[in-house]
């Protein structure tokens, strides 16, 4: 009888996903719509052509920080199925559904309970949200979870074909994000700890640090810049300026990592059931409080508007995020042998880059946690046996609040695609200049906006200027005093949740922007300010 299994996982990714088909293009969207260009018309000088992306024009191999794989699928997809945000979120779909694919596969290596670890690894903040975007994430998670997929495989079977594919799928996976050759060490180790001894697994893992250093060199050469050694001084760069203490920005990575993979937070209560667990939790939820407001958290003080709601809804996420690792060091004590270790490290690797390395804390550093997470609380699962309801009930508990927050993160997309058009509008074909990037970039430059740019052509006197408050690189290279303040508009997003808002403490893409991946609060609407650029400042009355 044919298993029907895999076909549920791929239904539920399709469900939670095709609503948001018309997700207007986001944060980073843009970045990688514009390598897809470019590819088009040259695709063997992908990073040669000029970008504006925080006030000066540069080229955009000297702006990106990460490699150009997802453009060139960016070129195809558009190439079959055209620019439009519905052909191009159709065209996500793929590495969305392979990854959650991925890991039914490969909780059938290393769990009794593969259906409900891909559903516990899917039905998560991160994955929701992060399958909505263009950006490179979702198809790094999919090389990633496939190729350690093989890698266990091959491991277990002694199958030098799958290790060699495994290792392939390395190589593409950082040619799609530089931080994923995490992956080449975790696996390592668990070779080491399976075989016991040298093999030819050693030389297939060289192959993808082979392949990097080859596109790092290539790089060098054609364009004059080693590309990992940017990445890393903008990483530097981030850090000088983050004023966050190392407890804070621990907890903070604990309060993303349990907001990002809230099924770990669902199942708690089933995980580590009976009286004394849950005494032990709120002793646990205690310390996180203490150890939140001694570190200074943004989002606990009260020039950010901390507030009780704000404080309950950090504790718990970083609770959450805490469980997560309880979950991996426990499964790794009991002791399973290599496949623990494998978890465990997959576990630490992620959280420690996004916490100690990374320029911020963010859910797309954290994504490649999802399938780990998902086969952690199936072993559990297997072992406590909470009843199959209370498993059910954890599940749509989790699937909720992941829809609600790729609902709130479209929201604020859209809010961004609906204000470049009336603003347009009312523009009525009169020049119109612009501040800001993100999303709100994309769709006014394709109605005709002029971005600022530093050391460029000014406006006119009398021209208008528009600047989105929620964004990035925004009007502090502009004169206060040539601006005269025209009108705000409001366009609407979601009202009771946020992902990226610095007043509601949310910052799902940079915690820069708030210290939780997304936030239940009263949310405003996203504002736009028009201003007037004057001639000159006016004067002062005497």
């Amino acid at each position: 009888m044919k298993d029907k299994r895999p076909a549920i996982v791929v239904l539920a990714t399709l469900g939670c996903l095709l609503p948001f088909l018309n997700k207007a293009f986001h944060i980073d969207d843009p970045l990688f719509l514009w390598v897809g260009e470019n590819i088009q018309r040259n695709p063997f000088d992908f990073y040669n052509f000029p970008v504006n992306w925080d006030g000066r024009e540069m080229p955009m191999w000297a702006l990106t920080e990460n490699p150009p794989l997802v453009g060139y699928y960016i070129a195809l997809v558009t190439t079959l199925l055209g620019w439009s945000e519905r052909a191009l979120h159709a065209g996500f779909l793929v590495p969305a559904c392979a990854a959650a694919l991925g890991v039914f596969h490969l909780a059938g290596q290393l769990c009794s309970r593969p259906l409900l670890a891909a559903l516990a690894a899917i039905l998560t903040p991160v994955f929701i949200v992060c399958s909505t975007g263009v950006m490179c994430d979702m198809t790094m998670s999919a090389f990633w979870v496939w190729a350690a997929f093989l890698w266990v495989r091959g491991t277990k079977q002694r199958n030098d074909r799958d290790l060699l594919i495994g290792a392939l799928l390395i190589a593409a996976m950082a040619l799609t994000k530089y931080f994923a050759i995490i992956l080449v060490p975790i696996l390592g180790l668990y070779s080491a700890l399976t075989t016991r001894k040298p093999g030819r697994w050693i030389a297939l893992l060289l192959l993808p640090m082979a392949a990097l250093l080859a596109y790092t060199i290539a790089f060098k050469l054609h364009y004059g810049l080693n590309p990992l050694a940017k990445a890393a001084a903008f990483s530097k760069h981030a850090h000088s300026v983050d004023g966050t203490t190392l407890l804070g920005k621990a907890l903070v990575g604990f309060a993303f990592c349990g907001g990002c993979l809230a099924s770990a937070l669902w199942f708690l209560p089933l995980l580590w059931p009976g009286r004394k667990a849950a005494l032990s939790w709120l002793g646990g939820v205690l310390l996180v409080a203490l150890a939140a407001r001694a570190a200074g958290v943004p989002v606990l003080a009260e020039d950010r508007g901390g507030s009780w709601p704000l404080s309950l809804q950090f504790v718990a996420l970083a609770t959450g995020g805490v469980a997560v690792l309880l979950l991996a060091l426990q499964d790794a004590w009991e002791p399973r042998g290599a496949d623990s270790i494998l978890l465990l490290t997959w576990v630490l690797g992620p959280l420690l880059f996004s916490m100690l390395f990374n320029w911020a804390v963010n859910g797309r550093t954290l994504l490649p946690l999802f399938p780990a997470v998902g086969i952690l609380i199936a072993r559990r699962v297997s072992r406590v046996d909470p009843g199959r309801r209370a498993v059910s009930v954890a599940l749509a508990g989790s699937a909720a609040l992941a829809m609600a927050a790729a609902y709130a993160d479209a929201s604020m997309a859209n809010a961004s695609r609906d204000a470049a058009f009336s603003i347009s509008r009312q523009m009525d074909g009169r020049p119109m200049w612009f501040d800001g990037h993100f999303g709100f970039q994309y769709y006014t430059q394709k109605l005709g906006g002029k971005p600022l740019v530093s050391g460029r052509a000014a406006p006119a006197p009398g021209e208008i200027i528009v600047v989105p408050e929620t964004n990035t690189y925004v009007i502090d290279k502009i004169p206060p005093e040539r601006l005269e303040v025209l009108g705000i508009l409001g366009a609407r997003s979601c009202s009771w949740m946020a992902t990226m808002n610095p007043h509601a403490g949310a910052g799902f893409y940079s915690h820069f922007f708030g210290s939780l991946p997304y936030v239940f609060a009263a949310v405003a609407p996203e504002r736009y300010v028009l201003y007037k650029w004057l001639a000159r400042a006016p004067s002062k009355p005497s």
